[in-house]
């Protein structure tokens, strides 16, 4: 159904119509918790052409088919570095405001006692062999993408061990592999984890294994050139998930001084949904112009924001990359990248204009709306991600869309998505486009602490024999507070 709600009243479009007049409200957790399954993707020449749902997944590291040697297309799916952004932001999209008022509570000491607890027990396990070592974390690998479960005696056994173990008495391919089981173990117990009501506690075990992990891939090694490009990749990946721009920075640039035209497509993927959060907008469209002559479409990242609205979607990134692509960047500099959460606190409209190719549409949806200020209430869950130099948050619309755009560090924010919607519910009633975007900044002179300001337009475009279109925009005030109730202000410390 193709409608809109505000609280004056419905914007009905194509004559659809509407249950009422409500605010546009953001989402609880059963309206976003989408699927909960994890996806196996150990596929050779991964990112290539993999069904939507399995690159939704994506999301998630491949684990290496042998003990005697490590792929790169083993290490990487298309997309792995995707979940270095969501996975911290999932605990927030699915977490209530009782879960945040737990995480602040005397329970959050007893949490933190746990895990030195936990640390103290990992420093006396005992190390196995690296060979037995390899082919336990193998196993364990095979057995978490094929149950989604982290919680086997092998896997239990293996954080400990990887809490415990010194890097540096580990052969480089090993310490690539525990770094990459890290990874997948975490990410697991992070989405498993999402309902479970102890998301600051997964949130701090993630934190420690990605320090672990970090440190396996920081020994300085001779390395031959397939480890060197598994390394910088699976660092790109840890850096991320320790919300660290002083440890992307400098990897990404390692790998891009090597030359955009020497990389595998493995490389380009992860570089392409690196270069955003990083601001490096030129370089975001270069690298998807390369995905793009490749697979003709940049889709499957949307499709995969869809399925998982926590997933930012590169397909909206790449598009809006190319007016960020002048704006200067200095390599040295990562001051202005932040990693933020705000609670949305209030979420205020006033009509502005409404276009239309038919008048008498727009003149019935500019009648329906007052012109004055309207609040409308927004959920305990609502909130709004800076990851580096994007932000990222749900639209406002009944219809929940990732949307997602340039960060500025002046903070100047720009997010935009969009979504295909049936018209009604016979398929031939056609298809509406749905694109939202959200421009605004923070207000310095305001006396009300958290204002930022801006515009909000929402626009449909129905696609079909007879096309249409309506363009209603707003003035928009948000009221933001950040959030530090699971301590995801970034960065991480070492």
């Amino acid at each position: 159904m193709t409608w809109f709600l505000f609280s004056a009243a419905a914007i009905t479009v194509w004559g659809a119509e509407g249950p009422g007049a409500e605010g546009p409200h953001f989402p609880d957790a059963s309206e976003v918790a989408g699927e909960q399954q994890i996806w196996s993707a150990a596929q050779s020449g991964a990112g290539r052409s993999q069904t939507s749902s399995s690159r939704a997944a994506a999301m998630t590291t491949a684990s290496s088919s042998t003990a005697s040697g490590l792929s790169v297309k083993a290490l990487v799916l298309g997309g792995l570095a995707i979940v270095a952004v969501a996975t911290t932001a999932t605990v927030l999209w699915h977490r209530s405001k009782a879960t945040a008022a737990k995480s602040r509570s005397p329970k959050s000491k007893r949490g933190l006692k746990k895990a030195a607890r936990k640390t103290r027990q990992a420093a006396a396990v005992e190390i196995p062999s690296e060979e037995d070592l390899v082919g336990r974390i193998i196993r364990s690998m095979e057995t978490m993408q094929t149950s989604g479960s982290v919680t086997g005696s092998n896997e239990v056994q293996l954080e400990r061990i990887a809490l415990a173990i010194e890097p540096s008495t580990l052969s480089t391919r090993a310490r690539l592999l525990l770094a990459q089981w890290s990874i997948l173990f975490y990410t697991i117990k992070t989405i498993t984890g999402e309902q479970s009501g102890q998301q600051a506690e997964i949130l701090r075990d993630m934190h420690e294994g990605m320090r672990h992990a970090w440190a396996l891939l920081a020994v300085q090694s001779q390395c031959s050139p397939e480890e060197q490009v598994a390394l910088d990749i699976l660092q790109l990946d840890v850096a991320q998930r320790l919300r660290d721009p002083k440890r992307i920075a400098p990897v990404y640039q390692r790998v891009l001084e090597r030359g955009i035209d020497r990389m595998s497509i493995e490389e380009i993927l992860v570089m392409f949904t690196t270069s955003p959060l990083l601001g490096r907008w030129s370089d975001t469209r270069r690298l998807g112009d390369i995905i793009l002559s490749r697979q003709k479409t940049l889709d499957d990242f949307h499709q995969a924001a869809l399925q998982r609205p926590e997933l930012p979607d590169y397909e909206v990134l790449y598009r809006l990359a190319a007016d960020q692509a002048s704006v200067p960047y200095s390599a040295g500099d990562t001051s202005h990248l932040m990693w933020t959460v705000y609670a949305i606190r209030e979420f205020r409209i006033r009509l502005v204009s409404v276009e239309s190719s038919d008048p008498m549409k727009a003149e019935q949806v500019r009648q329906s709306l007052d012109s004055e200020w309207q609040s409308t209430p927004v959920g305990d869950d609502a909130r709004l991600f800076r990851h580096g130099a994007i932000g990222q948050m749900l639209s406002a619309s009944e219809v929940k869309i990732s949307m997602v755009g340039p960060w500025s560090a002046d903070d100047n924010v720009l997010i935009e998505g969009y979504a295909d919607l049936q018209k009604g519910a016979d398929p031939s009633d056609g298809i509406v486009r749905q694109t939202e975007r959200y421009e605004f900044r923070r207000a310095e002179e305001s006396r009300q602490e958290g204002l930022w300001t801006g515009t909000y337009t929402l626009e449909q475009v129905q696609k079909d024999t007879h096309p249409s279109s309506i363009v209603v925009k707003f003035d928009l005030e948000l009221l933001l507070q950040e959030d530090k109730s699971l301590g995801m202000a970034g960065p991480v410390s070492a």
